[in-house]
């Protein structure tokens, strides 16, 4: 057609590429969201979601932070605007976008191929994480499903008696208790107007500290209560082991909640119930504190990268605690609860294990 000045006009409107648009839409040209990232592994071997499925959320989250950051290019595509602001459907992808520098993880790419494998063998609701004592360093994260939320990293949980580590570190820090010390383990406790009772109601006589680490006892731990001063359980979750910091690991993570509480609730946080909250990548923090003696900061982008604050616990365990600790830790791997599982194991082997009621079923980490 030809314009009031005679020179040639296209009349041109978004329904010619997209023939039925809904009020207020447009068609626009737009970058396809972050740049691609190439991520790999503390070797330099790529990690795809492929290979390794429950890397799929978190390869995700490293490409959202971290994808211009290591000065890749985003891709470009015709799409729908709605109405309000937001992306509608893609009509037409005009370039792929590239990845730019590999981003480094602290993965260990076999390391996760046998997680991915081993916790396959858990069942369909499970998690690891392998957490290295002396770093911090994700070696390894794996789930069932593998795909969907990350629970862990960002799942909570009633930690049951895992949290046992932290209240024993507690115990023996406040320099009333050794591992020989005399801890009665009854069949029942009542504390806060609630009557609370072992596994099976288990009772053992004549225990002492490390006979009830071992065993799981928890009217012995609950008992603690009335020793130890208000907050102390709480203090050391937070002051020693990290929990409720404001970690960094490079993707989104739960870094735990042990909330100072009173009555039966109380006594319920000696043994990883009440509102003790955690994730896996959380206890696994816990088992690698108990093993250095010492709080690092998980991490699975190292801080190099983006010179980033990672949280920094207020202080250290003493060193007679952290021995003990991991002496009680050994006995439960050897022939206490996890003895099943690890007693054959050579090597420095500590465990902790444990379950947690909620909604009334068993149900926790291990």
């Amino acid at each position: 057609m030809r314009g009031t000045d005679g020179h040639a006009v296209v009349k041109w409107m978004p329904s010619v590429l997209y023939p039925k648009p809904a009020a207020g839409q447009s068609v626009v040209a737009a970058s396809a969201g972050a740049p691609p990232v190439k991520a790999v592994d503390r070797n330099g071997e790529e990690l795809t979601a492929a290979q390794y499925p429950s890397l799929a959320g978190i390869l995700g989250q490293l490409q959202a932070r971290y994808g211009t950051k290591m000065r890749g290019t985003p891709g470009t595509e015709i799409r729908v605007k709605n109405a309000g602001g937001s992306a509608g459907r893609v009509l037409r992808v005009l370039a792929q976008g590239m990845a730019g520098k590999p981003l480094p993880t602290t993965i260990d790419a076999k390391l996760q191929a046998e997680a991915e494998k081993d916790v396959r063998k858990q069942g369909p609701d499970a998690s690891v994480v392998a957490v290295q004592p002396s770093t911090g360093d994700v070696l390894a994260v794996a789930m069932t499903p593998a795909k969907g939320f990350d629970k862990a990293f960002q799942g909570t949980y009633a930690p049951g008696s895992t949290f046992k580590v932290i209240t024993a570190s507690t115990l023996l820090e406040s320099g009333k208790f050794t591992p020989s010390t005399p801890l009665n383990c009854p069949q029942y406790f009542s504390y806060g107007g609630l009557t609370f009772h072992n596994v099976d109601k288990m009772k053992i006589d004549h225990a002492n500290l490390a006979m009830d680490f071992e065993a799981s006892c928890n009217t012995a731990f609950m008992s603690t209560v009335q020793v130890l001063p208000d907050g102390a359980v709480e203090s050391e979750a937070r002051d020693v082991f990290g929990l409720g910091l404001n970690w960094n690991t490079g993707v989104p993570s739960f870094d735990g909640s042990v909330p100072a509480t009173g009555g039966a609730s109380k006594a319920m946080t000696y043994i990883g119930q009440g509102k003790v909250l955690v994730s896996p990548l959380d206890m696994a923090s816990v088992a690698a504190t108990a093993k250095a003696g010492v709080f690092h900061q998980p991490v699975i982008v190292p801080v190099s990268v983006d010179n980033r604050q990672i949280a920094r616990a207020p202080r250290q365990m003493s060193a007679s605690a952290d021995a003990a600790l991991r002496q009680l830790m050994k006995l439960t791997a050897q022939q206490g609860t996890a003895a099943p599982t690890t007693g054959g194991l050579s090597g420095d082997v500590g465990a902790r294990t444990g379950t947690a009621e909620v909604d009334g079923r068993q149900k926790g980490p291990r």
